[in-house]
């Protein structure tokens, strides 16, 4: 379990379960999340552990990710479901790939990475299987 520093898109309330959004600042920035389905492609991320009022506000979220530094095989962007490829690199999880985790950030302006940059990943509680 990790507590992450992410800024916020909007006023959140604590309590929450928030998505990833997108990168702001050298943040994650979260949104409140509004569907738990995946073809909203809503990357649910966590619970906000105190409120904030306005967008750009700093909100602690509460992960079940052990957060770690990867080196990515390819470009990934933040949010995504990642998996291995034949290097042992992260890269995104693509349909009946075994996921460990997710992207959490990168080294672009936008939270994504490219091939052979450093990025920060999430590691899950369990193995997600992608449909």
């Amino acid at each position: 379990m990790s507590d992450i520093t992410c800024i916020a898109d909007a006023a959140i309330a604590a309590g929450l379960i928030v998505r990833i959004k997108g990168f702001s600042g050298g943040y994650i920035q979260v949104a409140k999340s509004t569907n738990a389905t995946t073809a909203t492609a809503h990357a649910n991320f966590g619970v906000t552990q105190n409120a904030s009022s306005a967008a750009g506000d700093f909100v602690t979220v509460r992960t079940g990710y052990v957060v770690t530094q990867a080196t990515a095989g390819a470009a990934i962007a933040a949010g995504s479901l990642v998996t291995t490829n034949g290097s042992g690199k992260v890269v995104a999880a693509a349909a009946l790939d075994r996921a460990i985790g997710r992207m959490l950030y990168g080294q672009s302006d936008d939270a994504a990475t490219a091939a052979d940059e450093t990025c920060l990943i999430g590691l899950g509680a369990g193995i997600f299987d992608v449909t």
